[in-house]
């Protein structure tokens, strides 16, 4: 768990409260028997190439046993939570989609089996919490402890060997896909985040940038005065005060009290 503590239900976001129940809603008709759902939802070339685009998605609903759905749910309902807090939760929901599909598209480039499963989004969700808090402490199997950025490492290591098994059934493509994807997005939230703090911290805002504007013409009034008094004390020096007409003599006596006020 990242930023410590069990996170309580009502206190995960939407994101979270929404994949779950369905998820698991998804999982009991399977377990029922409805197999007409999982015809109709699973992901493979042939129903890809044959148009039915919306199974890029879809498939992610479908679990292949009880300890997939676990897992996933487990790794969603721990992780989610920091990273929606860092990231916020529409851009978490586009990475994870984009992960879904990043993971889909490689799992049918690379094998022939259907595919079933959140599990790429929840390997993005692990890539992103490793750049974002890649020291991190993570219990592998609850119980060694691991720096998530290690974790990560090793995990992608794992599925990368595992693609070279012929005929595995296990989506390993679709979660280093999904995994490449989430860290792309962390990389590039991070930098967009801090771009835009040092923007800000730059860029005066609109209650300064009036109060700036006004302080100008005040400045400039004050630098018009002062020239005229100079010049007007460097004429009674000259000249003596006598020479100072009614008007030059009340801009003075104005002049000297706006002072004395400032």
């Amino acid at each position: 768990m990242i930023q410590g503590g069990i996170v309580r239900w009502s206190e995960q976001g939407l994101l979270v409260r929404l994949l779950l129940p369905l998820c698991g809603l998804v999982f009991i008709l399977q377990t029922a028997g409805v197999r007409e759902l999982e015809a109709a939802l699973w992901l493979s070339r042939i129903q890809l190439g044959a148009g039915e685009i919306w199974r890029v998605f879809s498939y992610s609903l479908l679990h292949g046993g009880i300890w997939h759905l676990f897992f996933n749910m487990l790794v969603l309902w721990m992780f989610a939570p920091p990273v929606l807090s860092r990231v916020g939760q529409g851009r978490l929901a586009l990475v994870m989609a984009a992960a879904v599909v990043a993971g889909g598209l490689a799992h049918t480039v690379f094998s022939p089996f259907p595919v079933v499963g959140i599990s790429a989004a929840i390997y993005a969700l692990l890539a992103m919490t490793a750049w974002f808090w890649p020291r991190q402490t993570v219990l592998v199997f609850f119980v060694i402890p691991m720096p998530m950025y290690l974790f990560v490492i090793v995990l992608a290591g794992i599925e990368f060997l595992m693609t070279m098994q012929p005929g595995s059934m296990t989506a390993h493509w679709a979660h280093l896909g999904g995994g490449v994807t989430g860290l792309a997005a962390a990389v590039f939230l991070a930098r967009y985040h801090s771009k835009r703090v040092v923007s800000r911290s730059r860029r005066p805002g609109i209650r300064e940038r009036i109060g700036f504007f006004f302080w100008k013409r005040k400045l400039a009034r004050r630098n018009a005065t002062q020239a005229r008094v100079d010049a007007l004390l460097e004429k009674i020096s000259k000249t003596g005060l006598a020479s100072l007409t009614a008007s030059e003599k009340r801009f003075l006596d104005r002049s000297s009290k706006d002072y004395r006020t400032d």
